[in-house]
């Protein structure tokens, strides 16, 4: 049971690549995969995408 619950958690995880010392929020990273992926799987452009996400939100907000 306690496995399920750390899935979770969110999780914060900062990666420093070489000498940058700019942080790399895997995060961010992650959602900008996701957008990319829909946008492909739909067919539409990054606006769109970031509609479809709002009007989902609105929906779970909703119930």
């Amino acid at each position: 049971m306690a496995g399920i619950f750390e899935h979770l958690r969110p999780k914060k995880q900062v990666i420093f690549v070489s000498q940058h010392v700019q942080p790399i929020d895997i995060r961010a990273q992650e959602r900008q995969a996701a957008k990319e992926i829909l946008g492909e799987v739909f067919g539409v452009g990054p606006q769109d995408v970031d509609e479809m996400i709002r009007a989902r939100i609105g929906e779970l907000n909703g119930l």
